[in-house]
């Protein structure tokens, strides 16, 4: 996703369960095909950059913020669970 977020020079990236990835470019959402997102996979993801008591926190308080390195780069993840929705947020950090 990181990937096609700097290809396309994409605002965002978002994943919400139950539904395909989204592409934000400049302000427009863009459905990227494919199958929808399952929450396993989002957690599963999140696992993969944030340490375990960033994880505990999000699990507690239902939100998540990381700042992760890549190729160069720094990505903003953002997790939310509220009203038993999951959301995973990946956007690019600009100086």
């Amino acid at each position: 996703m990181i990937k096609l977020l700097r290809t396309e020079r994409g605002d965002r990236v978002l994943l919400d369960v139950g539904w395909p990835p989204t592409l934000i470019v400049k302000g427009e959402p863009h459905a990227i095909e494919g199958p929808p997102v399952f929450e396993e996979s989002v957690e599963e993801m999140l696992r993969a950059v944030v340490s375990t008591r960033e994880l505990r926190a999000f699990r507690e308080s239902g939100i998540a913020d990381v700042i992760v390195p890549f190729d160069g780069s720094r990505f903003l993840v953002r997790a939310v669970r509220e009203f038993g929705e999951f959301r995973l947020e990946l956007q690019p950090i600009t100086l």
